[in-house]
């Protein structure tokens, strides 16, 4: 049994027969873009803003001079040898004779704050991951020490 069918040529090509693919138009133009990269450089802006006024910090290569007790310390950067207390929210576990390889932080005025995301400290290593000083000697050995 045969049955009828009406071809519809609209969607062949009139030239060769082969049927004709629809494929959507590409809606973004320049505008589009140009408005797109405008809303990116505003976001930046205001997020370098943000940044600034938040008094957050970055040191590279600090050394630990002195542990005073659990909060207070007396580090060396660049610039020469300062006191530091950290804020009591969050406990450091720096040991003394140490080397933070980055240490990143928000100063509240009175105390310097590690605890929020993306901010913190990391010791200078060696190739099995001991925390070590400028000489290669081991200065914290998290199965044998602990933070005091």
């Amino acid at each position: 049994m045969m049955q009828d069918l009406i071809r519809d040529n609209r969607y062949l090509c009139s030239h060769c027969g082969q049927k004709i693919e629809w494929k959507p138009q590409s809606r973004l133009w320049w505008f589009d873009y140009a408005m797109v990269a405008c809303a990116f450089l505003v976001i930046g802006t205001f997020m370098e803003k943000w940044e600034l006024d938040r008094n957050a910090y970055h040191f590279e290569n600090v050394k630990v001079i002195k542990k005073f007790d659990a909060y207070r310390y007396k580090m060396k950067f660049a610039s020469g040898e300062y006191a530091v207390w950290f804020c009591h929210n969050y406990r450091p576990c720096i040991p003394e004779g140490s080397v933070l390889t980055s240490l990143r932080y928000e100063d509240n005025g009175d105390c310097w704050d590690i605890k929020p995301a993306g901010l913190g400290y990391n010791f200078l290593q060696d190739e099995r991951g001991n925390d070590i000083d400028e000489t290669g000697r081991i200065v914290f050995d998290a199965l044998k020490d602990s933070c005091e």
